[in-house]
């Protein structure tokens, strides 16, 4: 399965560099979710931390759930329940 991980990034960093596209919330969902289901907690912290430095894109519920699951194998409960009450104070 971390083939498959390999060849997401492969194709992220493609998009990139060769097509110059901007990565937008969809984009860091779905490889942060790609990495969190492996359990590729170094790479899921790679873009999370890309994505906390990206002024343009907008949390949501699904980054932030999935940031939770992160968060949650890292056994970082103390950030888990931050990015959660994050997301009460936004309702």
């Amino acid at each position: 399965m971390n083939g498959q991980i390999d060849k997401a990034f492969e194709i992220f960093e493609k998009y990139l560099i060769d097509y110059k596209l901007g990565v937008n919330e969809v984009t860091y969902g779905t490889l942060l979710d790609c990495c969190v289901k492996n359990h590729d907690l170094a790479r899921a912290r790679q873009v999370y931390d890309r994505m906390r430095n990206d002024t343009t894109i907008k949390s949501n519920t699904i980054l932030n759930t999935t940031v939770i699951k992160m968060f949650n194998l890292e056994k970082n409960l103390k950030a888990a329940k931050e990015i959660f009450e994050t997301m009460l104070k936004s309702k």
